[in-house]
């Protein structure tokens, strides 16, 4: 007779190859002195891919894993690569050395009838336990016939992100973020009041914070250190601290004009980003699933996730596949190739023949990116506001803004010129990554400061002088506590109102708005010269310094403070007075303003990389007699 057996579903793991280095091919390129070599790389071709262990009639063969190289070098210290990536999917409850593991077993599979997808994108689903005790994993069950669904409002939007904690599920919507309780349940008396008590229920009630905030749809914004969850909502031009106050604008402080300029752009392009590439700079593999592109210099044109489209002409456009990995040859990625220039691009499809006259193109969407993440050395919320569209985007300013959130004085402290793909802390250091590099954070060698990335960026402080804010003044000169190093960038005066533009009458379709400027104020290094004759190279600048005495064009020395005079670099204004013998562009000592914005920055040549403290900034000034 027919018995029912009941079955204990197991996950199973796996360890996957894709190899896409094990054939080799030879190239011409100069080396370092300019000399041609042939060097022996990898074709970036996949040649097969394994789930497992591998019959080989009666033996069973396991694939080893990579060594360095897979390619013989044909010269003593020329490139090679390791084209080989590793899928693995975990076998422990949480990833993490030592965990608790499941055993191996079968995958289940459910076969249904009407087999139709579903998808909620406001709602919670749970599956089976997992029984340390026993090992019975049942984490892959579902079962049909319970009830191991939860929704949340739909009018919120869909849910971006959870996190666990204590015995509290966080939900984090578009538009709302909400607690959900984990094995137990809210009672709520006749009176309104409220008590927690245990319940069967896996997913309890879900009981929303105060206030109409969400994180949009960008997850990766969210960090989190002890009780403190950080986020970011575009739709309302905020970030966010969730802890056990409720939620709170913490972009408010004082940076809420920042915020809502910068957070308003970020929104996903309408227009889709097209890459056009020749014909003749493409080749296709003999997988027919793999592009090589040719003579590719730039690497911001093509992004994982762009569709692959073909146009043959006349308005027929074909799409042929979509672009699931990148491979290049340039530095920074999988070593260095003299003169390479070639891109490999993977798809998912098996790609057609190509024509002469054929136009290849990528097409994608691109989203801004608001990555978020906790430094643990510093104990601040780190936010990189990334406008740059693609993986291979360099540190270019222009398109990212990585500022820090500093709970000690409840305020935004700096801006980095760091433009990170991922940033986490694991134990007590702060770790981000970079095209593909991990780079750890606050390590002082003594000479890296402003260094990130390989990449160095002089700091900069910005402040402005408004001392009597209602009194006009001539600012006469500057000083400055604090160590060697610094230069004045610019000290530019507050905005005069529109004019109506002045040559020999006025024009009022034509109005401009004034500003005073003064000239740089060098280093005390940068800005030293002595008096060597000009008949014998002279007078030498900076480090060049050769015959004393030694003059200063810059900031001196006095009583360990650094002074320097204000020298205008404005011209001219309409019938203001110039003086007779000196030039325009420096007519005078000082300028006018009630305010002025003011931007130190360190030089390029006092102890670079060293340590640059700036403790005080002052000035003299008298009262305008204009």
């Amino acid at each position: 007779m027919a018995a029912i057996v009941e079955l204990n579903y197991f996950n199973s793991y796996w360890i996957k190859r894709i190899a896409t280095g094990d054939l080799c091919r030879t190239i011409t390129a100069n080396d370092s002195s300019g000399n041609e070599q042939n060097y022996e790389v990898t074709n970036n071709e996949p040649t097969f891919t394994w789930p497992g262990p591998i019959n080989d009639g009666d033996a069973e063969i396991v694939p080893g894993l990579p060594t360095d190289s897979i390619c013989s070098s044909l010269e003593a210290g020329s490139p090679s690569f390791m084209n080989q990536n590793y899928y693995l999917e975990e076998s422990r409850i949480r990833g993490g050395y030592n965990n608790t593991s499941t055993d191996l077993g079968v995958k289940a599979y459910l076969n249904e009838k009407n087999p139709l997808q579903k998808e909620r994108s406001n709602a919670l689903i749970y599956s089976g336990l997992f029984n340390s005790n026993t090992n019975f994993n049942a984490t892959n069950s579902f079962p049909a016939g319970d009830s191991i669904t939860k929704a949340v409002n739909p009018a919120n939007g869909s849910v971006q992100k959870l996190y666990a904690e204590d015995t509290n599920l966080i939900i984090f919507q578009e538009d709302k973020v909400s607690r959900a309780l984990i094995d137990k349940d809210a009672i709520y008396s006749a009176e309104g009041g409220g008590s927690i008590t245990s319940s069967n229920l896996v997913i309890g009630q879900i009981v929303p914070y105060v206030g109409d905030y969400g994180i949009s749809n960008n997850p990766e914004s969210f960090a989190v250190y002890g009780y403190r969850k950080y986020f970011t909502d575009v739709n309302r031009n905020a970030v966010m601290r969730l802890s056990r106050d409720g939620l709170t604008e913490i972009s408010n402080y004082g940076m809420v004009d920042y915020f809502r300029d910068s957070l308003s752009t970020f929104t996903l392009n309408p227009n889709p980003k097209v890459t056009s590439i020749p014909i003749t700079n493409v080749n296709i593999r003999e997988d027919n699933t793999t592009l090589v592109l040719n003579n590719i210099n730039n690497l911001n044109l093509i992004d994982v996730g762009s569709v692959i489209t073909i146009d043959t002409g006349g308005g027929n456009v074909t799409s042929v596949g979509v672009v699931v990995s990148i491979a290049s040859n340039k530095t920074g990625y999988g070593g260095t190739i003299p003169n390479a220039s070639q891109m490999v691009v993977k798809s998912d499809n098996t790609l057609p023949a190509l024509s002469s006259g054929d136009v290849l193109n990528f097409v994608s969407k691109t989203k801004p990116r608001i990555l978020g993440g906790w430094d643990i050395y510093t104990k601040q919320y780190h936010l990189s506001l990334q406008t740059g569209d693609s993986y291979w985007s360099t540190q270019n300013q222009n398109t990212f803004n990585t500022l820090a959130f500093d709970e000690s004085v409840l305020g935004w402290t700096s801006f980095f010129s760091y433009n990170p793909s991922f940033m986490s802390s694991l134990k007590n250091s702060f770790y981000s990554t970079n095209q593909g590099s991990l780079y750890k954070h606050n390590v002082d060698t003594g000479s890296n400061r402003e260094v990130f990335y390989g990449i160095r960026t002089p700091a900069e402080v910005t402040f402005v002088f408004n001392p009597q804010p209602d009194l006009s003044k001539n600012f006469l000169t500057m000083s400055y506590e604090g160590t060697n190093g610094w230069e004045c960038t610019s000290m530019v005066s507050e905005a005069q109102s529109p004019t109506a533009r002045y040559s020999g009458g006025y024009d009022f379709n034509n109005f401009s708005t004034y500003v005073d400027t003064i000239s740089p104020i060098k280093s005390y290094i940068e800005g030293a010269y002595d008096s060597t004759p000009t008949s014998i190279g002279g007078p030498l600048y900076g480090t060049s310094i050769a015959v004393p005495p030694i003059y200063r064009n810059g900031f001196d020395r006095k009583e360990n403070y650094y002074v320097a005079s204000i020298k205008s670099n404005s011209p001219t204004r309409p019938k203001e007075i110039q003086f007779l013998g000196v030039n325009t562009n420096e007519q005078s000592a000082g300028i006018k303003a009630n305010f002025a914005t003011v931007t130190f920055r360190t030089d390029g040549s006092t102890q670079v990389g060293g340590m640059k403290e700036l403790f005080a900034v002052s000035t003299t000034f008298s009262r305008s007699g204009f």
